[in-house]
């Protein structure tokens, strides 16, 4: 407890705490926020840390939270309360960028094998590749090519007086 001439009143609640009430005696009663949680002086509650970062400390402020962004590779949710690790993992088909809250599909035209990538490769010469794409979707259709980063196996036409009868086969 905090005599009022010390802490006069919530808005001189401690950074990392939250008071909640004032007792009749003038006192407040601050009480800490967790790890997944962060508050400036004067709060009267925690708030849940910030999607795209983490909060892995008791006491947090919005300043030193500001400072965990979440590295590229895992996503933070809010509240994340730790280091990003093996359970916040983004998927193949996905990419998460430093900063990121929750996987996001890899576009049209690109493709993702492995987990805990920050991008996306993009679709070779002679394949196509879906959004969300774990490996190239398919080859290229016969009568058509496919350049880099084609999302569909009709990505281009043949031009006239030639032919691509291989699927697969760039020009």
């Amino acid at each position: 407890r905090y005599n009022q001439t010390e802490w006069p009143s919530r808005a001189g609640c401690p950074p990392g705490h939250f008071c909640s009430r004032t007792a009749p005696n003038g006192t407040v009663d601050p009480s800490p926020c967790l790890r997944g949680f962060f508050a400036n002086a004067g709060a009267d509650h925690c708030s849940l840390c910030r999607r795209g970062y983490y909060c892995d400390e008791d006491l947090m402020t919005e300043a030193a939270m500001l400072t965990k962004v979440c590295p590229a590779g895992p996503y933070c949710p809010a509240g994340t309360d730790s280091f990003p690790g093996a359970s916040l993992i983004c998927q193949p088909g996905t990419y998460c960028p430093a900063g990121s809250s929750f996987p996001t599909d890899c576009p049209p035209g690109t493709y993702n094998k492995m987990t805990n990538q920050s991008n996306c490769t993009i679709c070779p010469d002679g394949y196509y590749c879906l959004e969300g794409s774990v490996n190239f979707t398919g080859p290229c259709s016969p009568g058509y090519y496919c350049p880099k980063g084609s999302t569909g196996a009709k990505s281009k036409a043949c031009p006239a007086g030639t032919y691509n009868g291989l699927p697969g086969r760039w020009l």
